[in-house]
Parts: structure tokens; C-alpha cells; sequence
């Protein structure tokens, strides 16, 4: 009997994931599970700073100065809340999906065992589209200044980049992405402290 088990009688077959799979085939005497850390603690936790505090950081003092302060500053907190309030329900999700017998192995699975498999379809559909907006904006991020500090056109430097962003995405351990983190965050608040 699994200690962890992935399917519960009535509920919807889900495959293992790709790399599970892999995993599986590298290391046989190893059985890969969904809560098997692959980052370290520090790690992820420089990931996750880097994550919340992105580029959209310089653009908040003009945001605020637009609406201005006493509305600027109530609304970052709203979505702040709101942004703890959505990370707290999918940590109850978890918590019940495991309390059901049900172990997802990915948000994707979290949704299809909660929504059902149209939920679970509307979510994957929801997840790609804002994962191909973000990659899309940084590349235009990317493709401006770049563009500019060198002199060359946005589209070159786009088309130039693109091949990195692909690679990254198919990172498994964001543990190699820890000194990359760092500095960028580094760099991020020193920009920040720059433009107050």
C-alpha cells in the first residue's frame, strides 16, 4: 500500500508527470514523489524574492504618483491581501486533496481533482496564457532596453533571447538559478533606491 497514494476510486486517472517518469527510469530504487525537495531552502527562497520583487517594482512609484499616495498605497495592500488570501486557499486545497486520499502533483492536478476535469482544463488554459503573457512581457522588457543601451532594433534583441527563455523553462532545479537571483535582486533594489 502507497503511503502517499495518486488515485482515489470515483476520481479521474492522472498520468505521472513527464519527469517523474524520467526520474523513475534514472533512479529505479528511487521513487520520485510530489514533495521530494529539488531546491534548497535558501534557494527558493532567493527565487521567491526575486519572483514578487520583479521589474514591475520601478514602475510602483510612478503607479502610485498617477493615482496618488493615500490610493496607491491602499491598493497595494488590497492586492497584497489578496495575494496572501489566494496562497492560503491553495495551501487549504492541498491540505484537503491530501486529507482525501488525493496527492496532486502539480497545480494542474490540485484543479482537476477540486474543479473537476472541465475546471481542471479551464485552469491549464488559464496557466498557459498567463505564463506566455509574462514570458511575452519580459520580452518586450527585454527588447527595449537592450534595444536601446546597444542601438540595435527591439526585435533583433528579442528574437536573440528567446532561445534562453526556452531553456529556462525547462529547469527542474531552480537551485542553478540561486547566484542569478541574487544579483538580480540585488541590482533591482539598487535601481529602486536610484529612482526614490
Amino acid at each position: 500500500e502507497e503511503l502517499y497514494p495518486t488515485h482515489v476510486p470515483g476520481s479521474p486517472e492522472l498520468s505521472a508527470s513527464p519527469m517523474a517518469n524520467l526520474s523513475e527510469a534514472l533512479l529505479p530504487d528511487r521513487k520520485a514523489t510530489w514533495f521530494e525537495p529539488r531546491s534548497a531552502v535558501r534557494a527558493a527562497y532567493i527565487n521567491s524574492v526575486k519572483s514578487v520583487f520583479g521589474t514591475g517594482l520601478l514602475a510602483l512609484p510612478s503607479a502610485i504618483l498617477a493615482v496618488g499616495a493615500p490610493a496607491g498605497c491602499l491598493l497595494t495592500a488590497l492586492c497584497g491581501i489578496w495575494s496572501i488570501y489566494t496562497m492560503q486557499l491553495l495551501a487549504w486545497c492541498v491540505d484537503a486533496a491530501v486529507a482525501a486520499g488525493v496527492t496532486p502533483k502539480s497545480y494542474g492536478e490540485l484543479c482537476l481533482h477540486s474543479l473537476g476535469r472541465t475546471g481542471g482544463l479551464l485552469s491549464a488554459g488559464n496557466m498557459l496564457v498567463s505564463q506566455l503573457a509574462c514570458c511575452a512581457t519580459y520580452l518586450v522588457f527585454i527588447g527595449d532596453n537592450v534595444g536601446q543601451l546597444l542601438g540595435v532594433p527591439k526585435e533583433r534583441v528579442m528574437l536573440c533571447v528567446t532561445p534562453f527563455f526556452v531553456l529556462l523553462c525547462w529547469l527542474r532545479d531552480l537551485s542553478m538559478l540561486e547566484p542569478t537571483s541574487a544579483i538580480g535582486t540585488a541590482v533591482l533594489l539598487l535601481a529602486l533606491l536610484t529612482v526614490l
